[in-house]
């Protein structure tokens, strides 16, 4: 019978990753070739569920940790060494690496401390920056039990083809690949168009799309079902995620299900269940993320910035409130139509937003039950981390410290 394993969420650790982490658990993040959960499933065998936000249990059940139950802390990233380690922990120990809890088994009683060294994804950020590491582990990792594709003789390489890895159904025709610095991988179904230049070490996913003419430094991984195309340089990008046109798009985590339109800026056409584009750019830790409301496309004109400049700011004074656009509030309190996650999560992000704003109830939230707790405007500098927690995990058990 399969191991019980459990991939809890940290509260702290999951406000500090919104907004990615409104609509996923953390271990559902993508970093390298695979998804945090993944990495954990490659190297520890068994059967996993999650603790996370209430609110999200209708796609991601929470289970209930048993007195054999291993549960394993999801923000930590799965290595060779970390998980055989984990592995034999028994009833009654806990794994710590300083003042942190890597997992522990039953109820703790026995704190073993681990001398190797931890990856952890705390803030946004982190994805990026750990990613170029993880693509090669990945690789590492892969290539030790499955073998490449031949490449096609029109593909120019620089450095050792050894280091390309084209899954099955991968295309890729015309295309110049640089290994000196990473390796490169091509998932299964993936195409890259003709004249396109990969420097690795760079991940593209199942049965995404690289655009003829598009230029893409490491460290970057497109997810899967996506279209990319023009510059784009260190960035993780999630699935059925569209940037199709020319413009340069950097040092940024892109969630799923949205698209970037012409030099970057969000797409005016919206997918219906991704009520908001979120920006969640490269802040220090004492910066908490920023929501930015979706203004549509550029304006065409002699005067476009000038005109972009006043027709976004006049759309701000209009139509946002708390910095979540008042649209997108009557969406969430339509009844009837959005139910189930999509609506826990829009709500989150009402609650959120109201937090950083300094809330303020009006008639559509008392309308539906649905209160905003009056709150002063918090200090733009002050820890993301100390602002009063809006997920709620019902059955989130105390994590032990030593």
């Amino acid at each position: 019978m399969p191991r019980q394993i459990i991939l809890a969420d940290d509260p702290e650790i999951a406000c500090s990753l919104l907004p990615l982490t409104f609509t996923r658990p953390v271990s559902e993040l993508l970093l390298g070739l695979s998804t945090l959960r993944s990495k954990w499933e490659r190297l520890l065998p068994g059967d996993y569920s999650y603790i996370t936000a209430d609110y999200l249990r209708e796609l991601y059940p929470n289970a209930e940790p048993a007195s054999d139950t291993l549960v394993i802390a999801s923000h930590i990233v799965a290595s060779r060494r970390l998980a055989d380690t984990v592995a034999l922990l028994l009833p009654g120990e806990a794994l710590t690496k300083g003042e942190r809890t890597i997992a522990y088994c039953g109820r703790p009683e026995r704190f073993i401390p681990y001398p190797g060294e931890v990856t952890s994804i705390e803030y946004a950020y982190d994805l990026f920056i750990h990613n170029a590491e993880e693509i090669r582990n990945d690789f590492e990792l892969l290539t030790e039990t499955e073998v490449s594709r031949p490449l096609s003789k029109t593909c120019t390489v620089i450095g050792t083809s050894a280091r390309i890895f084209l899954d099955e159904g991968a295309r890729a025709e015309g295309v110049t690949f640089n290994t000196e610095h990473g390796p490169i991988y091509v998932g299964p179904g993936a195409e890259i168009m003709e004249g396109s230049c990969l420097r690795g070490p760079v991940a593209i996913l199942d049965h995404s799309t690289v655009n003829m003419l598009t230029r893409i430094y490491g460290a970057t991984t497109i997810g899967r079902h996506c279209k990319v195309g023009g510059e784009i340089n260190n960035i993780v990008m999630h699935d059925y995620t569209n940037k199709a046109h020319d413009g340069f798009l950097g040092n940024a985590v892109i969630g799923s299900k949205t698209a970037r339109g012409k030099d970057g800026q969000p797409s005016e056409r919206l997918y219906r269940n991704q009520a908001l584009a979120l920006s969640h750019a490269s802040l220090p830790p004492h910066r908490p993320a920023v929501l930015r409301p979706d203004h549509g496309r550029p304006l065409e004109g002699r005067n476009q910035h000038h005109v972009q400049h006043r027709h976004h700011r006049r759309r701000r004074r209009q139509h946002t409130r708390n910095g979540v656009p008042t649209q997108f509030r009557r969406l969430i309190f339509r009844r009837g139509r959005y139910d189930g996650v999509l609506r826990g999560s829009l709500v989150e992000i009402l609650r959120h937003s109201a937090a950083r704003h300094g809330a303020t109830s009006g008639r559509a939230d008392a309308r539906n039950g649905t209160t905003l707790h009056h709150s002063p405007r918090p200090d733009r500098h002050q820890p993301l981390k100390l602002l009063h927690p809006i997920l709620t995990w019902s059955n989130l058990p105390n994590w032990p410290n030593e």
